[in-house]
């Protein structure tokens, strides 16, 4: 579930990404230090790509998490058989 949650969010981040780039090169900007005008519903594009970041940071975490219950478990399941 986590692989899943992580790839998700890496193809969240490069089309938020792409989307936040191209309005800073267009100058698609309400001022200087403002939020680009495209979004998602209420949210800047901006706000988009940083909740991808820490869904990708979650997701990792329980990639993670996952990697090492199921290595214990081998380890426990090897320790038992001998």
């Amino acid at each position: 579930m986590g692989s899943i949650l992580l790839a998700a969010s890496i193809a969240g981040i490069v089309f938020s990404g792409m989307i936040v780039i191209r309005d800073e090169t267009n100058r698609n900007v309400a001022g200087p230090s403002s939020l680009p005008k495209s979004g998602f519903g209420p949210l800047s594009m901006y706000h988009v790509e940083y909740g991808f970041v820490f869904l990708s940071i979650a997701s990792f975490a329980a990639v993670f998490w996952g990697w090492t219950g199921r290595h214990e478990q081998k380890r426990l399941a090897n320790k038992s058989s001998h």
